[in-house]
């Protein structure tokens, strides 16, 4: 259950029903007597009553309609102020800003969450793509008109967020949970815990590609396949270097490359990806285990086969294929491993991991950002001495940190009550609990859960700014499917003339009638076909040939008169070219 924003709300816009929202006697009323806001709400009012009855084609239309007219409303100061000095009337003493925040946080947003509490108490194990979620969707989009602090933001979408991700990763849909987590750094970027929840979630989608069959071929495709997922983690670090999560999935991620390898013979290899294991996460006791076994297994190949190869040569033998990859790996042994241990690279992890650790309990213990990572690094070292060598009461803490304090000056300036708050929780292990929301969280629970058949109302559609790609290509098939009804009624007609100009021309000439035939074929080839070409065009061009040349012969001898003109015209642009 999500809670709402409870101020304005609690003493104008409370109850949130479909009956009285629109109805009582509070602030909506005065809204409402402004032109463009009373469509506004109109749309908003159209929009909660398709909800409610499951119609989610209709409902969504105008839940964008609102929030496109909105967002054009933000543009236009000179309606909120004449808003303002309407409602002033009234005693509702605001700004244009407090009134343009309260109508979307307390109207628009609690509406969402109105019906993502609903559809959420219904619905007993969502599916990623439940209509709940969709909710929370639009929450999201409609906090980007406005600013709001990361506490808020948190209040509005932490169990929304956290339901969602949830059902994501139960049902194996990676490519939504990532989305989801990516939406959410969007709001808040410097969110380390969220920061670690994505980089988690490219893990399990790293490991659900691998497969545990044991074979050479399925072992090098996990290699690839694990280099993928390292790829993903590396380019998150670098958006996102202060997230430790984060160094110890790459680690985990390493030590699983690294048993790759070894069961495909690449002992080498797997030394530097186990080695890159112990930079990420210095305090994986199963990694450092697993460089012990691997160091191992490469002295144990070196000695045996320093004493394989003497055998080999001694009776006049050759290495097998598999024999002579073995020998190249004991050749190669230890240096590109030692070469990475001596790296910058390797230096710049372990120091970019422990920059990260100081960086995270900084941020746990709620301490402004800090300007350099060198505070944080020594207050993440004077924590840690604390917690080696523990008070033994509550009240301890306080002296304790008075006195590390006292040896480290450069301290002094942190918050003491944060600091110790945070030792008694390390050390005590007791948490805050979250006070109760003053009044309930807003409810609206549609009739069913499932979609009813509905449609985007089609006026509104075609009149609003929506679908905007859709309505262009709506209007390009309509041009196409008129230009094709044209031509093709056009063709028929067509194809009806030439047939009776062709009869025409056949029959003038039985009768000998030279004129009837210059007739005739001007009405053929002045009924041209956009589709096919006529096959009776060679025999009717003879025919009219013989019969311009008779036909004029008998003509006076005088100058050419237009129809002459005209039949010699036709003779050089259709029988010349045919």
């Amino acid at each position: 259950m999500i809670a709402s924003f409870n101020n304005l709300q609690q003493r104008i816009f409370l109850p949130i029903s479909t009956t009285n929202i629109y109805q009582s006697d509070n602030i909506l009323t005065l809204i409402q007597t402004q032109p463009k806001f009373q469509h506004l709400l109109s749309q908003h009012q159209q929009a909660i009553a398709a909800e409610l009855i499951s119609k989610w084609s209709r409902a969504d239309f105008f839940f964008r309609q609102v929030y496109l007219e909105f967002k054009t409303l933000l543009k236009q100061p000179q309606e909120w102020e004449h808003l303002v000095a309407t409602i002033s009337n009234y005693g509702y003493v605001m700004t244009s800003e407090q009134l343009r925040r309260s109508i979307l946080r307390e109207l628009f947003i609690d509406t969402h969450y109105a019906f993502y509490n609903g559809l959420i108490s219904k619905t007993e194990q969502p599916q990623w793509n439940a209509r709940c979620f969709v909710h929370i969707d639009y929450i999201q989009q409609w906090l980007e008109l406005s600013v709001f602090s990361d506490e808020e933001v948190l209040s509005l979408l932490a169990e929304g967020w956290r339901q969602r991700i949830n059902t994501c990763k139960n049902t194996k849909k990676w490519r939504p949970a990532i989305n989801c987590c990516q939406q959410r750094l969007k709001l808040l970027p410097h969110n380390i815990d969220f920061q670690g929840e994505l980089a988690e979630i490219y893990y399990f989608e790293t490991l659900a590609r691998c497969s545990q069959i044991n074979s050479q071929w399925q072992h090098s495709q996990n290699v690839r396949k694990l280099q993928h997922g390292i790829n993903k983690l590396e380019k998150l670090l670098k958006q996102y270097p202060h997230c430790p999560i984060t160094f110890q999935l790459l680690s985990s991620l390493y030590h699983i490359r690294a048993l790759n390898l070894s069961h495909i013979n690449q002992i080498a290899k797997s030394l530097v990806s186990i080695q890159k294991a112990v930079s990420y996460n210095p305090f994986s006791k199963k990694a450092y285990q697993t460089r012990n076994e691997l160091v191992e297994l490469m002295t144990q190949l070196q000695q045996q086969m320093s004493g394989y190869i003497v055998d080999i040569k001694r009776r006049g033998m050759q290495l097998n294929h598999k024999g002579l990859q073995l020998l190249n790996q004991v050749n190669i042994g230890f240096k590109p491993m030692n070469n990475y241990i001596n790296s910058e690279e390797a230096k710049q992890i372990t120091t970019a991991y422990k920059i990260a650790e100081a960086i995270y309990v900084w941020h746990r213990i709620g301490l402004p950002e800090p300007q350099d990572t060198t505070t944080a690094l020594r207050l993440n070292e004077a924590l840690y001495s604390i917690l080696q060598h523990p008070p033994q009461t509550k009240a301890e803490i306080a002296t304790v940190w008075e006195n590390i304090v006292k040896k480290q000056p450069h301290l002094a300036s942190l918050s003491n009550t944060r600091v110790c708050s945070y030792l008694e929780e390390c050390l005590f292990r007791e948490r805050a609990v979250p006070p109760i929301p003053e009044i309930p969280p807003p409810v609206l629970t549609p009739i069913l859960t499932k979609p009813q058949m509905s449609t985007e109302p089609l006026i509104p559609w075609l009149l609003s700014p929506q679908d905007k790609r859709i309505k262009l290509q709506a209007l390009v098939a309509s041009v196409l499917i008129a230009a094709t009804g044209f031509v093709m009624v056009r063709e028929k007609t067509t194809i009806a003339k030439r047939d009776n100009a062709y009869q025409d021309i056949l029959t003038a000439q039985q009768t000998q009638n030279d004129e009837a035939v210059l007739k005739a074929t001007k009405n053929f080839f002045q009924n041209q076909s956009f589709i096919s070409k006529d096959e009776r065009t060679s025999q009717i061009t003879e025919i009219y040939q013989e019969a311009l040349v008779r036909w004029f012969v008998q003509q006076p001898k005088a100058e050419i008169t237009p129809e002459q003109q005209q039949y010699l015209d036709l003779y050089s642009k259709y029988v010349q070219e045919n």
